[in-house]
């Protein structure tokens, strides 16, 4: 198995591990079954957390032995992995990954010599908490599917737009509870008749103030009018009491929240989202070559089967354009981006350079696969660089045959 590569101690890079336990480790059945003990311990983890909540004591043999199963084999494979990166394991591509699977099992050997030797009660909270942390090795499923990696790379890559546009929200609540908060204070003081000084005066003032008796509780109440928390009608009929500039105001409010707030700030999400999702350079590097090659095995086999040249390997301009004529090859043609009439003038255009009557059907199918597709800036600027390589070469040449004759012409007169 060849071992992954990334910048290890020193700077230096992890070497190829070519041993027997690195084949096991590195392959693809350790890792289903690695995924699949995932699986099953996240089940357990159900199961165990159900049983815990029925019969309310952690002290349950069946429960105990068999997560005492699950990290003996979660610390076999930290230790496995150690034993064949060494401190790469720690500095590698996969280091996080590593790092976050051999603080789980630290975190399990720690649970375990705690239930051990610790039984009091601030224990057992420390205990509960290394016991939840278990619930964190479903991340670990992550790492093999790449569809779910994207969404959690997507999910974390937007916690820093989360943070503002959490801040914008304050800010947008704040400003507008403020202005509630004010008007409803200021239409108490204004309107001492409305508000006596007895218990039914003391009531009206309790139902303003249920929702705008501070700016942090005008805020939630805000949050929850815009967000389906709470029907607004009911904080706006509060809120109009005070007139029918903060009536407006509150629908004004739900309008601008509703739909410029809540747009705007999906939309930075979603250009987030799109802009981790979108492959990177190397990821897009490998995609392409992977499809030359499969390309290119695919026309080489077909050719070579359609044309009769398994053994040669060789074939004729009329033999390539009788083969070009059959639907097969060119729906084949055609499945790949390229066009047949495009084809049969580019082999013959390969056949009157080589000045041969054929091609090996090897070149001829390496050199489509480098056709496929657009010219780039890069193609029209080699092309102009050699056109122009050519025009100075022509020029030399006429300039010495011009010399060369010069010197015949002359060479005569004086002669004569």
């Amino acid at each position: 198995g060849g071992g992954r590569m990334g910048a290890g101690p020193g700077g230096s890079r992890e070497p190829v591990h070519d041993t027997r336990l690195a084949a096991i480790v590195e392959g693809d059945r350790f890792g289903q079954l690695c995924m699949a003990m995932i699986f099953f311990n996240v089940a357990f983890s159900i199961y165990a957390t159900n049983l815990y909540a029925d019969k309310k004591t952690d002290s349950m043999s069946h429960v105990d032995t068999i997560d005492r199963v699950f990290l003996v084999w979660y610390t076999l494979e930290v230790t496995l992995k150690l034993s064949v990166h060494r401190l790469y394991f720690f500095c590698n591509e996969d280091s996080r990954w590593n790092l976050f699977d051999f603080v789980l099992v630290v975190c399990g050997l720690l649970e375990f010599a705690l239930q051990g030797l610790l039984m009091d009660m601030m224990f057992m909270r420390v205990l509960r908490i290394l016991r939840v942390s278990k619930v964190l090795r479903l991340f670990r499923a992550v790492r093999s599917l790449s569809e779910l990696r994207l969404v959690m790379n997507c999910v974390l890559g937007s916690i820093t737009s989360l943070f503002w546009a959490s801040l914008l929200l304050a800010l947008v609540l704040m400003m507008f509870a403020l202005v509630f908060v004010q008007g409803m204070t200021g239409y108490i003081v204004d309107n001492p008749d409305m508000f006596p000084d007895n218990e039914e005066g003391h009531m009206r003032i309790a139902e303003l103030q249920h929702h705008y008796g501070s700016v942090e509780r005008a805020m939630l109440v805000l949050f929850q009018s815009a967000t389906g928390g709470i029907d607004w009608y009911e904080a706006y009929h509060e809120v109009v009491k005070g007139g029918f500039f903060y009536g407006g105001m509150f629908i004004f409010y739900i309008v601008f929240f509703t739909f410029s707030v809540c747009n705007i700030v999906t939309s930075v999400f979603i250009d987030k989202a799109m802009a981790i999702a979108r492959p990177d350079v190397d990821e897009q590097m490998i995609a392409k070559r992977r499809a030359n090659v499969l390309m290119a095995t695919e026309l080489r086999a077909r050719m070579m089967e359609v044309c009769g040249k398994e053994r040669s390997g060789f074939v004729t301009w009329s033999e390539f354009k009788a083969a070009t004529k059959q639907p097969e090859l060119q729906r084949l043609f055609e499945q790949h981006g390229l066009c047949v009439q495009d084809v049969r003038m580019f082999f013959k255009m390969l056949t009157d350079v080589k000045q041969s009557s054929g091609l090996s059907i090897d070149d001829f199918v390496d050199r489509c696969v480098h056709m496929k597709g657009s010219a780039s800036s890069v193609d029209l600027l080699m092309i102009s660089f050699g056109m122009n390589h050519l025009r100075d070469l022509v020029s030399q040449g006429l300039e010495e045959i011009n010399s060369q004759l010069h010197e015949h012409t002359t060479y005569k007169v004086t002669a004569f």
